[in-house]
């Protein structure tokens, strides 16, 4: 809807726009996850990957204030591409990060609970935002904005859990 709405695509190119982030995130994921990961750490890899979501879903909300179209599609790449890393390194760290911070005698109830939450926000989101998004009062930068500080406060989290395992 957002890219039919603000750069008039049909839905072939929709779909080439998807295709293009999926391939991004396959990339991230295959040449370049593990490398960051050795680099910055398990932790640091996930904190890294929510700032990225958080960025990317930024730049994206911005294509739709910005008055110049070429700008626009300058702006979504370079949010895809935040985006994109951000997929390929954020949801990898989390259950790795679960399951070494967990008994091993509740690692199947905390993982399968990791998993309910996230098929939960997999539902509820998209008819929130949705929502959200036809309302006159919430334009489209806001449900970006809205989406990305979601990433953000999980990066801060990471973060605290981060200083309290290096604390213990």
């Amino acid at each position: 809807l957002y890219l039919n709405d603000t750069f008039e695509l049909a839905p072939r190119g929709i779909g080439w726009c998807l295709t293009g982030t999926s391939i991004a995130v396959l990339f991230f994921q295959v040449c370049v996850y593990k490398p960051f990961e050795k680099w910055k750490g398990l932790e640091k890899t996930g904190i890294c990957g929510a700032v990225a979501i958080f960025i990317g879903l930024f730049f994206v909300a911005y294509t739709n204030v910005c008055p110049d179209k070429a700008l626009d599609k300058a702006l979504l790449c370079i949010g895809v591409l935040f985006y994109a890393f951000g997929s390929a390194t954020f949801p990898t760290t989390v259950p790795t990060l679960l399951a070494q911070s967990v008994p091993k005698h509740h690692r199947g109830k905390v993982l399968g609970l990791d998993s309910f939450m996230n098929n939960i926000g997999r539902v509820l989101t998209p008819l929130c935002l949705g929502f959200l998004y036809g309302r006159k009062e919430w334009n489209r930068f806001k449900c970006f904005f809205v989406a990305g500080c979601a990433s953000l406060l999980v990066a801060f989290l990471l973060e605290w859990v981060r200083r309290e395992r290096t604390r213990t």
